[in-house]
């Protein structure tokens, strides 16, 4: 077992470090080696569901044979776990930024950087490495940074805090949270300014919403006031809060709000100030105005931006899965992880009487309790709130209770639950974790949306000019033209996609034959599908289709097709996801203008894959791989309905009749996402891996494996050269090498996948089973021995081996041989041997493949040798 810990009453620096340290080494558990300080404690107790951290009480000391301790080097401050030094064979890493000492702890790896925040240490060197940080990483480790460089003011601060904490920001990481959790000490006229603050704060009601509204007076400049509004809101723990402070002629306002409906940058701009929707100031000289004067001017200014906050009902998860008191432990557990949830409400005869957390369960199973009833061990005290219950107040009881699921009663019945996920999402958006951001601005309504700029200064010149081209060419000959599909969605994401589909309302043939005369291109027709493909001279692909609808014979068949008289709206309704269902207008009246009927941009915007329709799934079930593809590859996730219908799909068992061929297709397109591992891990969650590989159990070899070769590909990619065939293939055989031989074989006749891939698993395998401890060995192999195991061998084979050995030994033995022994040659051949006088005959081979094995040994090095040793060889 590998652990990662740090000092006892742990900072936001040693915890976020902790973290970050994860990243390089995925394999440790976190582990607390003590108490945490309270700043920590607030944040776990919002986020404790999403980073898994354990407390020493639960970790077997015996069992660890890895230790990366981060942030201190002092055995004092490990308490209990400094025992692990002492162990035989016990590896240490150490990441710090004290100065060394001489009792500090020695490592078979330390690094110490002389930075203000361990914190930036470790962000370097996952940059470096090019690991993704999700925003809320970001977010925590912004936290460790600013705790230990007093948000970089401190003098142990560096330029290198200063450049992770920009790439931290440009990544994501959220201020606002930030500012929640931090405080530091206050000068005595800060002290003096807050005091004032907090006598005249009170507490108004702006439609509806709560703001705290504080004013200070003071004849000089008092520096810091954004940290003052900050301790302020620490008190007063509001929402949204307002604060005006004269300082001699100038007033000074701040506005910070966690209320995403109120846009405090807007606020400020009527004084002419500015900043974020969440956090914002104001300056200004005005020697005729009084504190009062200014006061009534911002309360006119809330009235009309102030808009109400979020309330339970708004973002609480409704129908909710409930289970009887009576219900024995191993059943509710059961009913827990199909549904994903964390903790279950108790309900009998319609009253709320108690709730239990995975937690309790688990403790309850593992004292081999599972057959005792729910209520023995549930929470019969139980926290709720109303429908009405505002967030900030959902926030501060997670908080203070420690609760990480509060039910919403109404009428003395369970309507619904807050869960910490759903502040979260509330919070950062539908996937709080990782989303990509629209690089677009929604306009005041879905179809007065022109992205012509956007176009013209995103998109390649050329292709924005054949856009041109095609409008102008639409436009004469009476044609109403649209791109649309990912191409739409990729521009609005700022994501490069040239897959360019054009749908026109009319006889998409006709456009298609003028397209292709205009351009000299190549022109391919097929009348099923009503559609078109043009190959222009330059290789660039145009798909043009009629406007057209679909209907379904049966489940899982291929779509019959009706064109004539469709429009556009009809075209899209037809498709598989509202992301996908958005349109640009080609026409030079219109050029640029956005269509979106099924609000897609609404749906980027919050990460969500919606479908259109509630049988989507059971007509065309390869769009329940094209669902995961598209969650896992932008981010985002599948839409709660959404999931519902493939659920309810795959129960009618509607991949039975798929044809296989169209399922290989897919499975490679899956095989050829840059995030392969996620996008296998939802697949086996909604337990479609089965249909593809029956006997395949996903276990944590496996994952692992894959995680390593997504790790590792930027270097094979880089030393073997791209090819996707070989990448999709490297992850298929990962996939399947714990099975048997004949199943391998079985499975590429039941996919109709090449044979010989199946063979290229079966001998890697094979060369593992002989060959892996030889090859992976420390003691040197001479480079004719090398070539003699490998040069036979498929490249991606060679990729296999290194991936599964995860052997450093190994792998640096097969980069030689790729890198360098497989180019090396013999300069003298057949003919040469026959000049020198020698009879042709097998014995040639022979010889030929001797000299260069001694050549790759470095016996012989020129021409003249390698002849010499031919003569040798030849004469015995």
């Amino acid at each position: 077992m590998e652990i990662i810990t740090s000092h006892i009453n742990l900072d936001f620096d040693g915890f976020a470090s902790m973290v970050a340290a994860q990243k390089l080494h995925p394999e440790a558990q976190l582990v607390f080696s003590g108490h945490v300080n309270h700043n920590v404690h607030d944040f776990l107790s919002i986020y404790k569901d999403t980073i898994d951290v354990k407390p020493l009480a639960q970790v077997l000391l015996e069992d660890v044979h890895k230790i990366i301790i981060v942030d201190t080097k002092s055995p004092d401050r490990l308490d209990k776990i400094a025992a692990l030094l002492d162990k035989e064979d016990i590896q240490i890493c150490v990441y710090d930024h004290h100065p060394v000492l001489a009792d500090d702890i020695s490592g078979d790896f330390v690094i110490v950087e002389n930075v203000g925040a361990v914190t930036t240490l470790l962000v370097n060197l996952i940059r470096k490495q090019g690991l993704g940080i999700t925003p809320l990483e970001a977010t925590l480790f912004m936290l460790g940074i600013y705790e230990d460089t007093g948000n970089l003011l401190f003098p142990t601060t560096t330029v290198h805090d200063a450049a992770a904490v920009t790439y931290l920001l440009e990544i994501g990481a959220n201020l606002d949270i930030v500012g929640e959790f931090l405080d530091r000490p206050l000068s005595m006229m800060q002290k003096q300014v807050l005091s004032k603050l907090l006598q005249d704060a009170q507490n108004i009601s702006i439609n509806e919403v709560d703001v705290l509204l504080a004013t200070a007076e003071t004849e000089e400049f008092v520096p810091g006031l954004s940290l003052l509004t900050y301790h302020l809101g620490e008190i007063e723990n509001e929402a949204l809060m307002m604060v005006v402070v004269k300082m001699g002629e100038r007033f000074q306002l701040i506005g910070r709000s966690k209320i995403d409906s109120v846009d405090v940058g807007k606020v400020m701009e009527r004084f002419g100030g500015g900043g974020h929707k969440k956090a914002a100031s104001a300056s200004f000289k005005d020697s005729e105005q009084g504190l009062d004067d200014v006061v009534a001017q911002l309360r006119k200014v809330l009235q009309k931006e102030v808009k109400p906050e979020y309330v339970a009902s708004q973002i609480m998860s409704c129908p909710v899965k409930t289970v009887p008191s009576n219900i024995p432990i191993e059943e509710a557990f059961k009913i827990l992880l199909r549904h994903g949830h964390t903790g279950l409400p108790v309900v009998d005869h319609g009253k709320l009487v108690g709730i239990i957390s995975r937690r309790d369960m688990d403790k309850a199973l593992y004292h081999g309790l599972g057959h005792a009833p729910v209520k023995g061990f549930m929470t019969k005290e139980v926290v709720y709130i109303k429908p009405s219950t505002s967030l900030g107040e959902i926030q501060r009881l997670m908080t203070h209770s420690d609760i990480g699921r509060l039910p919403v009663i109404e009428d003395g019945k369970i309507v619904g639950i807050v869960t910490r996920t759903n502040v979260l999402e509330t919070w950062h958006g539908a996937n709080y974790s990782q989303r990509r951001s629209l690089t677009f601005t929604e306009g005041t309504h879905k179809l007065d949306i022109n992205v012509k700029e956007k176009m013209q200064t995103e998109l390649p010149e050329g292709i924005y000019d054949l856009l041109l081209t095609l409008s102008h060419l639409g436009t004469q000959h009476g044609f109403s033209i649209y791109i649309v599909g990912g191409f739409v969605r990729d521009l609005l994401l700022g994501v490069p996609n040239l897959d360019i589909d054009i749908v026109v309302e009319g006889e998409g043939e006709r456009f298609a034959r003028l397209v292709a005369e205009h351009f000299q291109g190549t022109l391919s027709v097929y009348d099923r599908f009503k559609t078109a493909k043009v190959i222009l001279q330059s290789g660039l692909r145009l798909d043009i289709a009629s406007a057209r609808q679909e209907y379904y014979e049966y489940p899982a068949a291929l779509p019959t097709v009706e064109a004539g008289e469709v429009k556009l709206r009809q075209d899209l309704y037809r498709r598989d996801f509202t992301v996908n269902a958005l349109a640009i207008e080609l026409s030079q009246d219109n050029f640029g203008r956005l269509w979106d009927f099924f609000n897609g941009i609404k749906d980027l915007k919050e990460g969500i894959i919606r479908v259109l329709y509630n049988l989507s799934f059971v007509e065309d079930p390869t769009r329940i791989f094209r669902a995961v593809r598209y969650e896992q590859r932008y981010g985002f996730t599948i839409g709660p309905q959404t999931l519902h219908y493939i659920k309810s799909a795959l129960d009618t068992g509607v991949l039975r009749d798929l044809k296989l061929e169209r399922a290989r297709d897919e499975l490679i397109r899956l095989l050829k996402e840059n995030h392969v591992p996620r996008v296998i891990i939802r697949l086996s969650e909604l337990n479609v891996l089965g249909f593809f590989f029956p006997s395949v159990q996903l276990d944590l070899e496996i994952l692992e494996t894959l995680y390593y070769l997504e790790k590792l590909l930027p270097t094979l990619i880089e030393e073997l050269g791209e090819d996707k065939v070989w990448v999709w293939q490297l992850y298929l055989m990962v996939l399947l090498h714990k099975i048997g031989h004949e199943e391998v074989r079985e499975n590429m006749k039941r996919l109709h996948l090449p044979l010989e891939l199946g063979d290229k698993l079966i001998l890697a395998f094979k060369i593992w089973q002989e060959k892996g401890v030889y090859l992976s060995q420390t003691e040197k192999i001479p480079n004719s021995h090398l070539y003699q195991e490998f040069y036979d061998i498929p490249l991606e084979v060679l990729a296999f081996l290194i991936v599964k050995s995860r052997n450093a030994c190994l792998k640096a033995r097969v980069m030689v041989f790729i890198n360098n022994l497989r180019f090396i040659k013999s300069e003298i051949s057949g003919r040469d041997l026959i000049r020198a006088g020698f009879e042709p005959g097998p014995q040639f081979r022979e010889v030929l493949w001797q000299i260069k094995l001694a050549k790759l040994d470095g016996h012989v090095k020129t021409k003249k040798e390698e002849m010499a040793l031919a003569h040798k060889l030849l004469r015995g």
